[in-house]
């Protein structure tokens, strides 16, 4: 299932292709991550949040969409 809160769907920025849940993604230095979930935008000045963990599935960071090239955007 695609990643989907609150009216918002996550999406690949360029492709606008889903994001599901556990999808392997990498940030704008080349780390792979695996996505776990996220919060939209709040407000429309706010691009929101995506939680991601390392691929060894020890360590949680959250980031902006774009540091791995993903938007949310309203369905």
């Amino acid at each position: 299932m695609y990643i989907s809160k609150k009216g918002y769907k996550l999406v690949h920025q360029f492709t606008n292709k889903n994001v599901y849940q556990s999808a392997l993604v990498q940030d704008r230095d080349g780390q792979n991550f695996i996505v776990k979930g996220g919060n939209p935008p709040h407000k429309p000045s706010s691009s929101g949040r995506i939680w991601v963990t390392d691929i060894t599935n020890k360590h949680n960071r959250d980031f902006f969409p774009s540091v791995c090239g993903l938007k949310w955007v309203e369905v």
